[in-house]
C-alpha cells in the first residue's frame, strides 16, 4: 500500500511506518499527530483512491547549510551567504 502525500506544495510517496523530511510545518511539536488530507491511495485495485492518513511528528531539525557565493572577477565583489533550511520529520502511521 503506497500513499502520495501533497503537503506544502510538494509531493512526497510513502508506505505506512516510513519516515520523510518534509518542509517545515509552523505549530507542530514532536509527538503530536498530523493529519494529511486528500492523499492518494494506490493499493493493488487499479483504480485510485484519497484517503486521510495519519503521521506522527519525530522531530524538527534544520538542513545542511547550503552556501550561496557570488564573485565578480577584477572587480573586489565577493558576497557569501549561508542558508539552513528548516524541516518537520514525520513517520506515516497508517
Amino acid at each position: 500500500m503506497l500513499y502520495v502525500l501533497n503537503i506544502k506544495g510538494k509531493e512526497f510517496l510513502v508506505s505506512p511506518g516510513d519516515k520523510v523530511k518534509v518542509p517545515y510545518i509552523n505549530g507542530l511539536n514532536p509527538g503530536e499527530k498530523f493529519v494529511v488530507e486528500n492523499a492518494l491511495l494506490f493499493d493493488e485495485e487499479p483504480e485510485i483512491k484519497t484517503k486521510n492518513v495519519e503521521t506522527i511528528v519525530e522531530g524538527i531539525g534544520k538542513e545542511r547549510t547550503v552556501i550561496a557565493f557570488k564573485y565578480r572577477p577584477k572587480k573586489g565583489y565577493r558576497n557569501k551567504k549561508g542558508n539552513r533550511q528548516r524541516y518537520t520529520l514525520l513517520r506515516v502511521s497508517g
